[in-house]
């Protein structure tokens, strides 16, 4: 199983493909036979930064962190509303036959119009 959460309130947002949280903005994505896990934020804003944890129920547990930064800019086009997807591959842990370590953070920054 893959879960993600978001850590500024522990809150649980998807376990598997189901939600949790009330929020309809967030989804995971998982297409079969594919490793990938997404987590789909629609319509981002400044109070959705912060850390977010997709956790692999493995033995031993393991989990990788994202740190989403919202900022906002000057101008985008009209008619478009961001959405923002964490992508997250499991057999991703391994780059050129080494282990990355799966703390390690990532961040990820989100440009909004004001």
């Amino acid at each position: 199983q893959v879960s993600w959460v978001r850590h500024r309130d522990i809150h649980l947002l998807t376990v598997g493909r189901y939600t949790y949280t009330s929020d309809q903005r967030f989804r995971a994505i998982h297409h079969p036979h594919s490793e990938d896990w997404t987590l789909q934020i629609k319509y981002p804003q400044h109070r959705d930064t912060g850390v977010y944890e997709c956790q692999i129920s493995t033995t031993p547990h393991m989990s990788h962190f994202i740190h989403l930064n919202v900022v906002e800019t000057k101008r985008m086009e009209k008619n478009r509303h961001p959405t923002l997807a964490f992508k997250y591959t499991p057999s991703g842990h391994r780059d050129q036959g080494r282990r990355k370590h799966p703390g390690k953070f990532k961040t990820t920054s989100l440009c909004l119009p004001h």
